[in-house]
């Protein structure tokens, strides 16, 4: 009797969502432009804006303290009084389900040095980001509740909460 074997779609899943193994040297060497584009939005620690990595830096050790960020939404489309969610979940797990690596921090760090030579804005807090490695195996150390995909929602009303160290729970915000 021959059997199939299944195929493991979470494991193929989680391969295609995980940063590779790249310096930032290595990655400079790539022409494809929209190959550099994937390999950016992989990194996790990189998918923040500028505003929250100046206030990582502005805040310093109160950006330590527990804090809770909740997503609304604060209109509905083409003035309908509802919005319905879809997708929150999924993506919150396709950030928060993969540990940050190693890799990750040194491409971050390399890339926010780059930056700087540039003149652009430099703030990066590597040891924020090494504590959650070495202290949290890579998972950042936030609670997170969203509400069920088809949730019917008024604007206004909490989508998402986010609890945990101030300024890694705002990491994700945008």
């Amino acid at each position: 009797m021959k059997t199939t074997a299944s195929f493991d779609f979470e494991a193929y899943r989680a391969q295609e969502l995980m940063f590779p193994e790249i310096t930032y040297e290595e990655f400079e060497q790539i022409e494809d432009l929209e190959m550099r584009k994937r390999i950016v939005q992989k990194n996790k620690i990189m998918q923040t804006d500028t505003y929250n990595r100046t206030m990582t830096f502005l805040r310093g050790e109160k950006g330590k303290k527990e804090e809770v960020y909740t997503l609304t939404f604060r209109k509905a489309p083409n003035e309908n009084p509802y919005n319905i969610v879809y997708g929150v979940r999924s993506i919150v797990k396709g950030i928060l389900g993969l540990p940050v690596s190693q890799a990750e921090l040194d491409f971050a760090t390399a890339f926010y040095a780059v930056q700087k030579n540039k003149g652009g804005n430099s703030y990066f807090d590597r040891e924020m980001w090494q504590e959650v490695i070495d202290n949290n195996n890579g998972f950042l150390p936030l609670s997170i509740r969203a509400v069920d995909d088809g949730t019917v929602l008024k604007p206004g009303e909490p989508v998402m909460s986010i609890k945990g160290p101030g300024e890694l729970a705002a990491v994700y915000e945008p």
